[in-house]
């Protein structure tokens, strides 16, 4: 069974409003690029109270968007649905391992850690237009 394009962006527009609706998960966004750009540690704003800061940003992963073995380029998605899945899959790849590590990551991964989330908060959908998606 394949996945149609109404489907993601209906499993999109649904796990956006539940996980960003309330402004908690940009507020920890926004406490882990303070914490990186002080320098202080931030294996501690990496647990929340949903469990690991990745899991902000696995629903929008396209590995868990498309399970059942559809190619995302195979759908026809609007570019800038694309784009932010593809930047929830790069903060996701570089955070879904550092807690269960327990080591406060390299110069260089928070380098592209921080780079990664300001360009996501940058780049950031409204909720209207993450509605739009699912119009096209």
């Amino acid at each position: 069974m394949s996945i149609s394009n109404q489907d993601i962006l209906g499993k999109i527009s649904t796990d956006y409003h539940n996980i960003f609706a309330d402004g908690s998960a940009i507020q920890e966004i926004q406490e882990l690029i303070q914490s990186l750009e002080r320098g202080a540690p931030i294996l501690g704003v990496l647990e929340n109270a949903r469990g690991s800061f990745s899991t902000i940003f696995v629903p929008f992963h396209a590995g868990t968007i498309t399970a059942d073995g559809t190619q995302l380029r195979q759908l026809d998605l609007p570019t800038s649905c694309l784009e932010f899945m593809e930047r929830c899959a790069r903060i996701e790849s570089l955070t879904d391992e550092m807690p269960s590590k327990e080591i406060e990551p390299g110069e260089d991964t928070r380098k592209q850690l921080l780079l990664a989330l300001r360009d996501f908060l940058e780049h950031f959908p409204s909720e209207e237009e993450v509605m739009l998606w699912k119009k096209k």
